[in-house]
């Protein structure tokens, strides 16, 4: 926007609560990674395991902690923002790419399925 007068309150976005929906979209990937480690599992139990595997599943059990801790992080630093915080919505969502991503973000779709217990049950915890 050129002129701070023409900006309106569809044009910002809180901070806090941008921070706290980008650390939900992070916890929804980390379910997607369980998931795939669980279905990497499943065929593990079906066959021999193979190094292939394990190196694979170390891989996703780390991508699903790193998820974990950028959320956790991302919630901590919503808590600290100041909640009035306000920031230009393009200036938030412009830089992403996925569109399911930017409505998340931005408070147009829904991120309470994001913090759905994923299509497993297990809680893979191997390495």
């Amino acid at each position: 926007m050129s002129d701070a007068a023409e900006t309106t309150v569809e044009d910002r976005l809180v901070l806090a609560t941008s921070l706290r929906q980008t650390g939900r979209c992070v916890l929804r990937m980390g379910h997607i990674v369980l998931d795939l480690e669980d279905q990497l599992l499943t065929r593990q139990d079906r066959q021999a395991q193979g190094v292939e595997d394990t190196q694979s599943l170390q891989s996703l059990d780390l991508l699903k902690q790193t998820a974990d801790e950028l959320a956790a992080l991302l919630e901590r630093l919503a808590d600290a923002v100041p909640k009035d915080l306000l920031m230009d919505r393009d200036d938030i969502l412009h830089p992403v790419k996925l569109q399911e991503i930017r409505d998340m973000i931005g408070g147009t779709s829904d991120v309470s399925f994001a913090l759905e217990v994923p299509k497993s049950d297990k809680q893979v915890e191997m390495f």
